[in-house]
């Protein structure tokens, strides 16, 4: 699946390929400064729906990409985004910053989906 992320067309606006927030939902914040998450390791519920927000507290700008889940939030410096998400069964799946050379500098982490 090929994702288009706000930096890659030269713009540094918020967004998201996450659905929507969900109301209700449990709601999770990661920040995320340059260049690491915060917390980086999320413990969710397999088969219910949770809202992420993503916070940039960087000075650059940041998302949060689950390749496995097909989620992805982004954020520009002092912004936020949410979307829903829900991972339908246990087990570990790495999250990290989609902007070139982010990950690699360390900014990954965890989404722990407990039974």
């Amino acid at each position: 699946m090929s994702q288009m992320h706000a930096w890659m067309n030269g713009s540094d606006q918020q967004g998201r390929s996450a659905p929507a927030p969900s109301p209700g939902a449990t709601a999770i914040r990661v920040v995320a400064r340059d260049f690491s998450f915060s917390p980086p390791e999320l413990d969710i519920p397999a088969g219910r729906t949770v809202n992420v927000t993503l916070v940039n507290e960087g000075d650059l700008f940041h998302d949060i990409t689950i390749p496995a889940l097909g989620f992805g939030l982004s954020a520009s410096s002092d912004t936020s985004a949410s979307g829903a998400l829900t991972a339908p069964k246990p087990g570990r799946y790495e999250f990290f910053c989609s902007v070139p050379g982010h990950r690699e500098a360390g900014m990954t982490g965890t989404l722990v989906v407990l039974p």
